[in-house]
């Protein structure tokens, strides 16, 4: 097992545990990236590369979180304007149609958090042909 002092390869789970240690070190000890490099044996670079590594699946994480809490809100949003639809017979009731347009907002709402919203990229390829033997102007 690899870490301070400990040379060799680090598993998946060593190394997972190792960039934590890291990050506790940078963020709550406040130690530089050459003095974390130091205690590990690596070129601050190399910790410069981990912690960065660490700062963006804390990022992802951080995002992923409150994109699932406002899906929640979202459903909840919609099991209330439902309720008011069932509530009332007369789908041309102001209420009713005030429901039906947020949930049609929430919805729209939802695909841009899942991301069903984002531009795609097309593959479009531009053709040119020659007829050999032909006069172009004998075709007109």
């Amino acid at each position: 097992m690899a870490g301070p002092g400990k040379p060799g390869p680090l598993n998946k789970d060593e190394a997972i545990q190792r960039r934590a240690d890291m990050w506790k070190l940078r963020v709550e000890k406040s130690l530089t990236h050459q003095q974390i490099a130091d205690i590990y044996g690596l070129t601050q670079q190399r910790v410069s590369v981990i912690l960065a590594e660490a700062a963006a699946e804390i990022t992802q994480a951080t995002q992923e979180a409150a994109r699932k809490a406002e899906l929640h809100k979202l459903d909840i949003r919609d099991q209330e304007c439902l309720a008011i639809i069932a509530q009332h017979k007369n789908t041309d009731n102001p209420m009713v149609l005030a429901a039906q347009d947020r949930m049609d907002r929430n919805g729209k709402r939802r695909d841009n958090l899942l991301g069903l919203n984002a531009p795609t990229q097309v593959e479009s390829r531009q053709y040119s042909y020659q007829v050999n033997g032909v006069e172009p102007d004998a075709l007109k």
